[in-house]
């Protein structure tokens, strides 16, 4: 008997523990059928690689091989998948079922899906209507399929006929034509009364309002009440004495009227908007529709919508033919279902599991226990995606069902294993704030016992809100994460362990724009963009010079990833081509071979399509890193799937547009900083946290009249608030949606800054924008007042106030285990320009991979290569001699260096940028550092022990071949070997520096 459980997992509750383990107890009965639904694929996949390792080396793993051998075999058939991919599996027992669309694959189809709109005989039929559209909706023709798009279900969802909608269009002219004649008496009224002293007020509080054109009414809050003698009265500007003037009397007689007709003019443009674009609505339908079919592919939305159409639909309560495709594929026999992340589930998608949940549920006694169990895992304060279809109340509501009749039982992970106890204080403290009088302010966390820690709090922790005062203007909360980034620098916290959250892409552009001029880069939390590296702007520049008659004409106006200015060119000649690789350092690599393989395909005949990519990429692979060449070969094989792919021209066009969705992997502890939106890091963990908190004015998600079920559009406050006065009858019911929709956007966003708040490991601090005095409002004001409560003192006993917060110092990090005293220590900022100075700026920060130069020939007289070693041996001591004495400026004793030539190339050495961030990082500096263990022996040329990572540099002169890198590569790895064992909680970075390769000097291991 096993029990099904609801479990409430607050964040960094070690909630894939919990599903984890309760995977492994189910596994210890035999014949037992798993399933385990999760929000994400890296979730389903971090599942499965959790399961595996409990198994071979958990606490609860047999101790012998053939148990093990049998828990591995019932684990591999647990059925690891996210919830979109269970529902393509179910509808996998259709006849036909295409393929799901990825990102580049849904672009194609929509963008050939507006061509075939617009080009559609019906269309032209209806361009008077398209004016129409643009005329009076404000829609413009390049608008329409986007606006389509989002609200074709509700469009459809009501029908108009065409003796309607000239109605509603007779309608509208004629409120216009009534309005216009008010206003004129409004005008003429003000001109004959210009010098009356009554007249001098109601010009500002009504007849500037009452003359403004109709579409931009109402003004205010002038239309919110229904007489003018209220609107004298709330705005203090008419004494009771001037009421009885003659102008101020005919305005009160316009005022009702007129006010009616804007009201009148506001409903029926929302019915003629319906109405209008229903027109088309059902086209663009088609169009997609057909698009998909020949491509033979479908949307993730569209795998729930067509299980669901199955039987009926989303309102069907019975659903036979979906129960008989489950007993197909063997579900019926699910004894064990478990739902990560249950508060994202949407309405439809719970509507599907129902059948297979209530199956199970049938089973389970009033005590939760039965032969089968559910285990829905999640936490309510993190639904944050209820702007996608996410509704947390339709499950809470059906599990409330279950859990009061004792066949789901509730559990509450209590403790936070993530970040420290200084940090759960402030979040209980939040808690309490956002979540007030409702069932959420009573789950609070704690820190683990003692006794259950992995390891002791180390270094320091801190939280802060700062209110930071803008004008107009947010460029000065933009310079505060700037401050904030250099301050955190100064405290020896490496770029790659500050993260920076923001609520919109405008702030995460606006952010990086500041950072990059500053010469801090960044990256996405999914990668980096493949233009924005120096190796992947190679290789499209590269390609493009192949085909050079094909080269985009616009090239040449690209500015370069992550650097303000431009390549200094001057057409898109081939000149053009040769001094950008060879600005970026390829010059001597692919530029060879790109003329070459120019020259081949000429007597290629065309078009050129992936065959001839594909052999371009394999000659550019030894001088490229793998996983650029894996993203273009991938990009381009799914491009030339398509009958638009028409060469290689229209693919550099394709790239260039769309280079946002090609990206590759960002190294572990890259010096850039972490960049994103709130939405993109949930599930994530950070150490060193920058919330930019601004309030919004809030987006509403497309709404639908509550009886007519036709989409509206009232983006306007002042508009929803003067139809919620019901100034005709029925108005208020295009108000009602809107009210729901605010309540349940404030939940929303209360839920949306608790996961950001939540995800600092160690420190978090909080920038709000407060107005020019200072003050602050809404979620903003609730953040400062949780920073400046008192933390529960058996949380955190030893937190120490300051000025915008809290903090507290954790044990010291460990000392460093070498001998000796280090040579120097690296100032925090890393060897960075000082602020004097302009910071240097490169293409590409950090490289991906290493990149092999051309190998030394090897037809030498023996006798000449043998003088030559023997020089070489004594330049490569003087050379290294210098560098040990290397100072924190870069400075050194030029009179160890022979001659004019070592000198220069150990200033073009130094002066490499990258160089820099390697031989500068923060830290304690060793060098010629002795490291032995039992068996091996050696010498390191420099050492940077920090707090969360070594860094291992060995220098090296002369050419480098395959055979010395091998060599060199089995040095460092025996390096490593030590530096593991002296510091076993440290990440190991390794680099060779090379001397004498002024372009390519960094070999990254």
């Amino acid at each position: 008997m096993v029990t099904s459980i609801l479990c409430t997992a607050s964040a960094g509750a070690g909630k894939t523990y919990r599903l984890t383990q309760e995977v492994f107890l189910r596994l210890q009965e035999p014949n037992r059928f798993v399933v385990a639904v999760t929000f994400s694929r890296a979730a389903a996949a971090e599942m499965e690689r959790r399961l595996l390792g409990e198994i071979l080396k958990g606490e609860l793993s047999p101790p012998d091989p053939p148990s093990k051998l049998s828990l591995i075999m019932r684990a591999s058939r647990v059925h690891f998948s996210t919830l979109d991919s269970l529902f393509y599996l179910f509808l996998s027992t259709e006849s036909y079922v295409p393929q799901i669309a990825d990102e580049h694959e849904i672009l194609l189809i929509l963008r050939r899906a507006d061509e075939r709109f617009f080009h559609q005989p019906g269309l032209v039929e209806k361009e008077s209507l398209l004016s129409v559209i643009a005329r009076i909706l404000q829609i413009e023709p390049e608008e329409l399929t986007k606006t389509l798009k989002q609200e074709a279900d509700l469009l459809l969802a009501r029908p108009w006929d065409a003796e309607e909608l000239k109605n509603l269009r007779k309608q509208q002219e004629l409120i216009k034509a009534r309005f216009s004649r008010y206003q004129a008496e409004v005008a003429a009224l003000s001109q004959e009364y210009r010098t009356a002293e009554t007249l001098k007020s109601l010009h500002k509080l009504v007849i500037a309002h009452l003359l403004k054109p109709l579409e931009e009414l109402p003004s205010g809050t002038l239309f919110n009440h229904a007489d003018l003698d209220e609107v004298g009265t709330s705005r203090g500007g008419i004494a009771v004495a001037q009421r009885d003037s003659t102008p101020y009397r005919k305005l009160k007689d316009l005022y009702p009227p007129m006010r009616s007709l804007v009201a009148h003019y506001i409903i029926n443009t929302q019915k003629l908007r319906a109405a209008l674009l229903r027109q088309f609505a059902e086209a663009y339908t088609q169009a997609v529709e057909e698009e998909k079919r020949s491509s033979r592919r479908i949307f993730f939305e569209d795998i729930a919508r067509q299980l669901a159409d199955l039987d009926g639909g989303e309102e069907a309560r019975e659903r036979p033919i979906l129960f008989s495709r489950l007993y197909e594929l063997g579900f019926h026999r699910v004894t064990d279902l478990f739902l990560d992340e249950f508060q994202d589930t949407s309405r439809i998608q719970l509507e599907l599991l129902r059948p297979l949940l209530e199956d199970i549920l049938s089973s389970v006694n009033q005590e939760a226990r039965g032969t089968r169990s559910i285990f829905l895992v999640g936490d309510w304060k993190q639904s944050i995606y209820q702007w996608r279809d996410a509704d947390p109340e339709a499950l809470q509501s059906w599990s409330e069902i279950y859990r009061t009749r004792g066949q789901l039982s509730r559990d509450l992970l209590a403790y936070n294993w993530r970040s420290t106890p200084l940090l759960i204080g402030f979040f209980n403290n939040l808690v309490r704030k956002l979540f007030a009088g409702t069932e959420r302010e009573k789950e609070l966390q704690a820190p683990p016992p003692l006794e259950k820690r992995k390891g002791t709090y180390q270094g320091p922790s801190k939280v802060e809100v700062i209110p930071v005062s803008c004008n107009r203007s947010d460029d000065p909360l933009y310079q505060q994460v700037l401050k904030q980034i250099m301050k955190l620098r100064e405290e020896g916290i490496p770029y790659g362990d500050i993260t920076i959250l923001c609520r919109t892409h405008t702030h995460i552009k606006n952010v990086t724009k500041l950072l990059a001029q500053n010469g801090i880069f960044t990256t996405s939390i999914r990668g980096r963009e493949l233009l924005s590296t120096r190796e992947g702007m190679a290789l499209y520049l590269a390609i493009a010079r192949v085909f050079q008659k094909d080269t985009p004409k616009d090239l040449k106006e690209r500015q370069m990833p992550n650097n303000s200015t431009a390549l200094p060119l001057e057409s898109d000649s081939k000149d053009y081509l040769e001094r950008a690789l060879t600005f970026l350092g390829f010059g001597e690599t692919l530029l060879p071979l790109a003329e070459k393989s120019s020259e081949e395909l000429r007597r290629t005949p065309g078009p050129h399509r992936f065959a001839s990519l594909a052999r371009i990429l394999s000659s550019f692979e030894p001088y490229l890193p793998r996983v650029v060449m894996e993203a273009v070969w991938n990009w381009g094989e799914g491009y030339f799937q398509y009958e638009e792919a028409k060469d290689i021209h229209s693919f550099l066009v394709e790239w260039r547009q769309n280079s946002s969705l090609i990206t590759v992997p960002e190294p572990e502890h890259s010096e850039r900083v972490r960049i994103s939106t709130i939405h993109g890091v949930k599930g994530l963990e950070f150490p060193h946290v920058i919330l930019l908190w601004k309030e919004e004015n809030e987006s509403y998600p497309v709404l639908s009249h509550p009886t007519e079920n036709f989409p509206l559009s009232l983006s306007k406050k002042e508009t929803r608030e003067f139809l919620a006065k019901e100034p005709v009858p029925g108005a208020r019911s295009f108000a009602e949606p809107y009210e729901e929709a605010i309540e349940a956007r404030q939940k929303e966003t209360a839920n949306l800054l608790y996961v950001a708040a939540t995800r600092a490991v160690q420190t978090l601090t909080v920038l709000v924008r407060a107005s020019q005095d200072g003050s602050v409002s809404g979620f903003s004001s609730l953040l400062i007042d949780a920073c400046q409560s008192p933390l529960d003192t058996t949380i955190e006993p030893q937190a120490q106030k300051t000025d915008y917060g809290w903090a507290c110092q954790y044990s010291p990090l460990p000392a460093s285990p070498l001998e000796g005293k280090p040579t120097s220590e690296q100032p925090a900022t890393g060897g960075e320009s000082s602020k004097a100075e302009k910071p240097t700026r490169t293409l590409s920060s950090l490289r991906i991979d290493s990149l092999p130069s051309s190998p030394l020939p090897r037809e030498l007289d023996p006798a000449y290569l043998s003088e030559r070693i023997e020089a070489a041996t004594a330049r490569g001591s003087r050379i290294h001699q210098a560098l040990s004495a290397l100072t924190s400026d870069g400075g050194y004793p030029s009179p160890v260096l022979a001659d004019e030539e070592e000198q220069e190339v150990l200033r073009q050495f130094l002066s490499h940028p990258e160089v820099q961030k390697i031989l500068f990082r923060p830290g304690a500096v060793y060098t010629e550092q002795h490291l032995s263990d039992s068996n091996e022996f050696g010498i390191v040329d420099r050492l940077i022990v920090s707090s969360d990572r070594i860094t291992l540099i060995d220098y090296k002169t002369g050419y480098r071949t395959q055979a010395l890198l091998t060599q060199y590569r089995m040095q460092m790895e025996r390096y490593r070997r030590m530096l593991t064992t002296l510091f076993p909680n440290r990440l190991v970075d390794s680099y060779i520096l090379f001397v004498d390769d002024p372009k390519n000097p960094i070999e990254s291991l």
